[in-house]
């Protein structure tokens, strides 16, 4: 049986933003931050993901 735990494996840069944003999503100067520094290290493929992700969990709207 497979573990669905994420204890001993790596997490992608998208994914940890995502989890991040995810997280502290309930301020929305911090989520603005955040998303901020992501675009920096995301590559442009990821970004976009991560826009798409933002946009379907309706949190493109606390974003400026």
């Amino acid at each position: 049986m497979k573990s669905t735990s994420r204890i001993g494996k790596t997490m992608t840069m998208l994914e940890y933003y995502k989890y991040l944003i995810n997280k502290i999503s309930f301020d929305a100067g911090l989520l603005e931050k955040e998303y901020q520094k992501a675009l920096k290290y995301l590559s442009p493929g990821d970004q976009v993901e991560l826009k798409q992700w933002l946009k379907e969990k309706r949190m493109e709207n606390q974003l400026n």
